[in-house]
């Protein structure tokens, strides 16, 4: 099926190439591109969705656009939201213009302009420009602007003690090749 215009529009069990409409069911289907006001996705993969709001349970998007995401038990390559709440997530990147509640997720990047809020989740890379509340969480990089609030145990990979051996280490390591290219080049 191709291109569908509609104000309100149901689908249940097909694979469509590209969805518009004020609103937008996904019920075990397939689209390659949904432009809609709102969209709710379950049991549905979605290539590219842009929507004012966007729900999604047990599905999945490769790119997500929308001012506010609720997203349960799916994956979703990268989102790029206003706000955005993820529980039981696999995520690439999510870029907020605000905040991000993610639980019981794993997320490659969060970056954030509002506040960050991460419970029981693992996160690669998380940058925070207001808030971060962190509750039993493992991560690599955090960095908060407005401040880091940790709750129960959170592990980071480069707390700065260890940020600051790594480049004292990659430092000399360097530093030695740059020696011995001095050396050998005479």
């Amino acid at each position: 099926m191709s291109e569908q215009e509609q104000p309100a529009l149901e689908v249940s069990g097909q694979q469509l190439e590209s969805v518009q409409a004020e609103t937008v069911v996904l019920n075990q289907s397939a689209a390659q591109r949904v432009d809609a006001s709102s969209v709710v996705a379950q049991t549905s993969p979605i290539g590219s969705v842009q929507a004012e709001t966007l729900t999604m349970e047990a599905s999945a998007a490769g790119l997500a656009q929308a001012a506010s995401a609720d997203v349960r038990q799916a994956v979703i390559g990268a989102a790029v939201v206003e706000d955005a709440a993820l529980h039981l997530t696999a995520a690439g990147a999510v870029l907020a213009r605000h905040d991000v509640h993610v639980e019981s997720s794993l997320v490659e990047t969060v970056a954030a302009t509002g506040d960050v809020w991460i419970e029981r989740s693992f996160s690669g890379t998380t940058l925070v420009g207001g808030n971060a509340t962190i509750s039993n969480t493992y991560t690599v990089f955090l960095l908060a602007g407005g401040g880091i609030q940790a709750e129960g145990e959170v592990h980071t990979v480069f707390d700065p003690e260890s940020a600051r051996s790594f480049g004292l280490a990659f430092g000399a390591v360097v530093g030695i090749f740059w020696l011995l290219r001095l050396l050998f080049r005479r």
